[in-house]
C-alpha cells in the first residue's frame, strides 16, 4: 500500500494565497517602509557629531541623505544663533587634525557665542557639493547663514552640478523641491528626468528621486549607523566586523610624520603647482604677469552660475596655498606668478559677488601635515584668519550690529 508523499508547507501557504493578497502585502510592507523611514529622516543619526570622518562618509559606502546631514544641523544648533556652514574639500574636513584639535573648534570658539559653526564638509567634494546643497536648503530656516568652503585652484571654479561622487545628494535635494527655481545647475540636473526615455537615464537620478520619496536611505542608515552594517568596506578592521553598526567606528587621524617624510610624491607635487602657472598665468607684452583671457572668460562665466546669486553675499570661498615645502622650491619669477594667481583668484571671486580669503602667505612647514592638508597649528591659523572675515559678513549682511565688527561684544 503507498502512501502520497506530503505536501510542503510553502506549497499549501501559495495554494492559499490569491494574487491580489500578495499585491496587497507588498504594498502595505512597502507603505511601512516610507513610514520607518519617515521617521528615521527625523531622528538626528550623529551623536557628539564634530565633522564625517570615513566610516561615516560615502568612502566608507555610508551615504548620509538630505534628511541626514538636515536634521543634523537643526539638532545641534539652535536656530537663534548665526549659522556658520562649513564646506568644501577635506582642507576644511579637516584632514591632517585631531578631532579635539579641528580648525573648526578654534574658528567656533574665536567667534564667540552668536555663532554656531557646523563642519559638513566632504573629501574630495566640490565648494557646490554637500554642504552647499544643505546651505541652500536650510536657508529659509535660518535666515542668518553664512556658508564657508574653499576652492581647489586659484582661478578655476568648479561644476555648479558638483561631482559624481556627491550627485546622489544633488538629486535628493531636487526630488525635494525645496532647491529655489533659480538654483544653478537645476536645468541640466533635471534633463535625465525629464527625458526618462533617452540615455540621460542615470541610476544617480533614480536613485535620488527614489532615496528622497521612498525614505529608503533614511532606513538604511539608521540601521546601518544603529543596528547592523550589511556592505563589507576595506576601511573597516578586522574586516569580519564590517557589520558593526557605524556608530562604533571612531574619528582617528594618524599622527603626523616629522618633516621632511610628511612630504611625499614630491615630484607629482611639484607638477600641481607648476600647472596652476601654465594654467591660468601668462605674461604680456611688457613681461607683466596677467590672467589668460579665456581662463578669466571661463572663471567669470563659472562663479557667475555656482550659486544664486541671493546667495553669493552670504558664501565665503577661501583658497589655501600649498606648503612653504613645494612653493619654495619654485624659482623666483614662478613663486611670483605663483602669488599673483592667488592674488587674482581672491579679486575675481569678490568681482562675481563672493566674498574670499587666501590662507597661507603666514603657513610655515610645520603647520602642513602633507603638501595641502593642515595641522593643528595650521588649522589654527586658518581659523584666526577666517573669523573676523566671516563677523566682517555678518554686520555687512545686518546679522550683527556694526560694533561687533571688530571681535566679540
Amino acid at each position: 500500500m503507498s502512501r502520497d508523499s506530503p505536501i510542503p508547507l510553502l506549497e499549501k501557504l501559495a495554494s492559499r494565497l490569491s494574487p491580489v493578497s500578495v499585491l496587497v502585502g507588498i504594498a502595505a510592507g512597502f507603505a511601512l517602509m516610507m513610514l520607518a523611514g519617515r521617521w528615521a529622516g527625523k531622528q538626528n543619526l550623529f551623536g557628539n557629531y564634530q565633522r564625517n570622518y570615513p566610516l561615516i562618509s560615502p568612502e566608507g559606502y555610508f551615504y548620509p541623505s538630505l534628511d541626514n546631514l538636515t536634521e543634523l544641523v537643526s539638532h545641534v544648533e539652535p536656530k537663534g544663533k548665526i549659522l556658520v556652514l562649513v564646506g568644501g574639500n577635506s582642507v576644511l574636513l579637516g584632514v591632517g587634525q585631531k578631532k579635539e584639535q579641528l580648525w573648526t573648534k578654534e574658528l567656533q570658539s574665536l567667534l564667540g557665542p552668536d555663532f554656531a559653526v557646523v563642519n559638513l564638509a566632504f573629501r574630495g567634494a566640490y565648494m557646490t557639493d554637500m554642504g552647499a546643497l544643505v546651505a541652500q536648503i536650510l536657508s529659509k530656516k535660518y535666515n542668518r547663514l553664512i556658508y564657508v568652503a574653499n576652492e581647489q585652484a586659484p582661478m578655476q571654479m568648479e561644476p555648479s552640478t558638483g561631482s559624481k561622487t556627491y550627485e546622489y545628494l544633488r538629486w535628493q535635494a531636487e526630488a525635494s523641491g525645496k532647491l529655489l527655481k533659480d538654483t544653478p545647475g537645476l536645468e541640466e540636473v533635471k534633463k535625465p528626468v525629464t527625458n526618462l526615455g533617452s540615455e540621460m537615464l542615470s541610476e544617480a537620478a533614480l536613485r535620488g528621486y527614489f532615496d528622497y520619496w521612498s525614505h529608503g536611505s533614511d532606513l538604511w542608515n539608521y540601521i546601518g549607523y544603529n543596528h547592523l552594517f550589511t556592505v563589507f568596506n576595506f576601511l573597516k578592521y578586522p574586516p569580519e566586523r564590517f557589520f558593526e553598526p557605524r556608530r562604533n567606528s571612531e574619528d582617528q587621524e594618524p599622527d603626523i610624520p616629522p618633516i621632511p617624510e610628511r612630504f611625499t610624491f614630491r615630484e607629482q607635487s611639484m607638477k600641481i603647482l607648476r600647472s596652476i602657472l601654465q594654467f591660468s598665468v601668462e605674461k604680456d607684452a611688457n613681461g607683466e604677469f596677467r590672467i589668460k583671457p579665456a581662463v578669466s572668460d571661463a572663471f567669470v562665466r563659472d562663479a557667475k552660475v555656482a550659486f544664486p546669486d541671493w546667495f553669493k553675499s552670504k558664501t565665503m570661498i577661501l583658497l589655501a596655498y600649498d606648503a612653504p615645502y613645494f612653493a619654495n622650491q619654485l624659482s623666483k619669477d614662478e613663486h611670483a606668478a605663483y602669488e599673483f594667481a592667488f592674488t587674482q583668484g581672491k579679486s575675481w571671486l569678490q568681482k562675481s559677488g563672493y566674498h574670499s580669503v587666501v590662507i597661507g602667505p603666514d603657513l610655515n612647514d610645520e603647520d602642513f601635515a602633507d603638501r595641502d592638508h593642515l595641522t593643528a597649528s595650521g588649522g589654527q591659523k586658518m581659523a584666526r584668519d577666517v573669523a573676523p572675515e566671516i563677523r566682517a559678513m555678518a554686520v555687512q549682511l545686518r546679522y550683527l550690529p556694526v560694533t561687533s565688527a571688530a571681535g566679540n561684544p
